[in-house]
C-alpha cells in the first residue's frame, strides 16, 4: 500500500511554501496514489525499446503504465496525441491496449511506429548483414542531400558513408524493416556529426576539429553497432508482447484538431513545456537526412506548427494577447512588462499565449475524443519565464473545468534529470522541479 512506503524527506518545498514529504517509489507506481502526494520515483528499468533514437523530454515509462493499468483493461483503445518518444504507445502494447499515436513531427511518428512494431530477429539480422555488404560494395557517386550547412555538420568521409547508408536503406522493399533502419541510420547522422557529445539541441561542438574524425569504414561500424544493439531491443519488447492482440497506429496528426474514428477509452500524453524545447531543432539533421522536410523552408514551416513555438512575427508580439481566463491573463501582462518590456518579454508573453490558446483547442478536441467517463491523464509542468512563474498545471486545469472535464486526481514527480544540456538563460528561466500528474474525467 502506498501508506507503507519509505519518506524520503521532509521539506518546505511545494507550491504553498509548506513542509511536504517526498515519498520513495522503487518500480511502478502505487495504483491507489495519494492525491497531492509528491513521489522521489527510482527506476530500476534495464535498456529496453524505449532507449531506440535520441527524442528530448520523454516522460518515464511508470506514469502512463500507472494510468493505463488504472483507467483502462485489456483490449481498450489508448490515445496520445503528442506520442513524441513513444512511451505511451510501447507501454500500451505491453499491456495489452490498442493504442492510437499523433504528432506534428514526422521524425517521432517515425521512431514511434518502429519502437511499438513486432520484429523477427533473423530477419532483421539477415537485412542488416545484406545491408553491410551493399556499403562496402557501393562505387558510385551518389548524390548529397541538399540543406543548408551540410558541410558544416559532417566531413567528406561521413558524407560519402551516409549517402550510401541512405541509398540502400531506402531500397528496403518492406516498410516495416526499412523504417526500422531508417531509425538506426538516423542516429549514425548524429553520432557522426559535429554535434557537441550530451547536446540536446543541434548545436556544433567547440572542439570540432580536434574532435574524432570518423572514415566511411568506421561509420558503417556504427551502423552496424546501433543496429544490433536496437534489434536486441526490438526483439525483446516483441517477445514481451507475444499474447498481446493489441494494435498500434501512428500518424502524422495535430493535437488542436484530433481525428479518431471512434471515440477512445483512456488519453494519456505529455504535452510540451511552455517555451522550453524546439523539437524540430533538436532533430534538425536527422530530418533533413531522411528526407522528413522537402528544404530549409519546409523545417521551418514544421517548426510553426508547434503547439508553444517562438516563429511569430514582430507585429503579432508587439501587442498583448488575452485568452478571457483572468488568472492566464495576468501573467500574460505580468511577462510582457518584465524587464521594461522589451523585445524578449513581449515575445515570451505572446509564446504564452499562443501556447495556452492552443492548449485549450486541444483540450476541446481531447473532450470531444473521449467516451463519456473517460479520462486524460496529462503529465505537465509548471514554468518560470522571464522570472515570472507561470501555473502552467493550474492554468490548465481551469481550461478544462472550463470546458467539462472534472479534475479527479493530482500527484507530483521530483524531476533529478533536469539538466538537458540545453543553453538556456536560467537566470530568466529557473529549473523545472516537479512533473504533475493530472488526472481528467469526461
Amino acid at each position: 500500500m502506498f501508506k507503507d512506503l519509505a519518506v524520503v524527506n521532509s521539506t518546505n518545498d511545494s507550491d504553498a511554501g509548506e513542509d511536504i514529504q517526498i515519498f520513495r517509489i522503487d518500480g511502478n507506481i502505487p495504483v491507489d496514489v495519494v492525491n497531492n502526494s509528491y513521489l522521489n520515483i527510482f527506476r530500476n528499468d534495464k535498456k529496453s525499446v524505449h532507449n531506440i533514437a535520441l527524442y528530448p523530454c520523454k516522460f518515464i515509462p511508470q506514469l502512463p503504465r500507472w494510468a493505463i493499468e488504472k483507467y483502462s483493461k485489456e483490449g481498450d483503445t489508448v490515445l496520445d496525441p503528442f506520442s513524441g518518444g513513444g512511451t505511451t504507445l510501447i507501454e500500451s502494447r505491453k499491456l495489452n491496449r490498442n493504442v492510437i499515436g499523433f504528432d506534428y513531427n514526422p521524425y517521432a511518428v517515425l521512431i514511434g511506429k518502429v519502437k511499438s512494431t513486432y520484429y523477427e530477429k533473423q530477419i532483421l539480422d539477415k537485412n542488416l548483414q545484406d545491408l553491410i555488404t551493399k556499403f562496402i560494395n557501393e562505387n558510385d557517386e551518389i548524390p548529397l542531400p541538399e540543406f543548408r550547412g551540410i558541410n558544416f555538420w559532417f566531413n567528406k568521409d561521413v558524407l560519402r558513408a551516409l549517402s550510401v547508408i541512405k541509398k540502400h536503406v531506402n531500397n528496403i522493399p518492406e516498410q516495416n524493416l526499412k523504417d526500422f533502419f531508417k531509425v538506426v541510420f538516423s542516429m549514425v547522422v548524429r553520432k557522426a556529426s559535429f554535434i557537441a557529445p550530451g547536446q540536446i539541441l543541434t548545436a556544433r561542438r567547440k572542439d570540432w576539429k580536434e574532435s574524432k574524425q570518423y572514415n566511411e569504414e568506421e561509420v558503417y561500424g556504427l551502423f552496424r553497432n546501433f543496429a544490433v544493439e536496437y534489434i536486441n531491443y526490438v526483439i525483446r519488447f516483441t517477445n514481451d508482447c507475444k499474447k498481446s492482440k493489441a494494435e498500434t497506429l501512428v500518424n502524422i496528426g495535430d493535437a488542436r484538431d484530433i481525428k479518431v474514428n471512434k471515440k477512445v477509452n483512456l488519453i494519456v500524453s505529455s504535452p510540451p513545456y511552455i517555451n522550453a524545447m524546439d523539437y524540430i531543432w533538436a532533430n534538425r539533421l536527422r530530418v533533413h537526412w531522411l528526407d522528413l522536410v522537402k528544404d530549409d523552408k519546409d523545417r521551418l514551416n514544421l517548426y510553426k506548427q508547434e503547439i508553444g513555438t517562438e516563429s511569430i512575427k514582430t507585429k503579432e508580439y508587439d501587442k498583448i494577447g488575452l485568452t478571457g481566463y483572468a488568472n492566464i491573463d495576468k501573467t500574460i501582462k505580468e511577462i510582457y512588462y518584465s524587464f521594461d518590456s522589451n523585445q524578449q518579454s513581449k515575445l515570451r508573453s505572446r509564446v504564452v499565449y499562443k501556447y495556452f490558446i492552443d492548449m485549450e483547442e486541444h483540450l476541446k478536441s481531447a473532450y470531444e475524443s473521449l467516451k463519456n467517463g473517460g479520462r486524460y491523464c496529462i503529465v505537465i509542468g509548471d514554468n518560470n519565464i522571464r522570472k515570472v512563474r507561470v501555473r502552467t498545471t493550474d492554468f490548465l486545469v481551469e481550461i478544462a473545468e472550463n470546458i467539462g472535464f472534472t479534475k479527479e486526481l493530482q500527484y507530483n514527480i521530483l524531476l533529478k534529470n533536469r539538466s538537458l544540456n540545453v543553453d538556456r538563460k536560467l537566470d530568466f528561466a529557473d529549473l523545472i522541479k516537479y512533473d504533475r500528474m493530472i488526472v481528467l474525467q469526461k
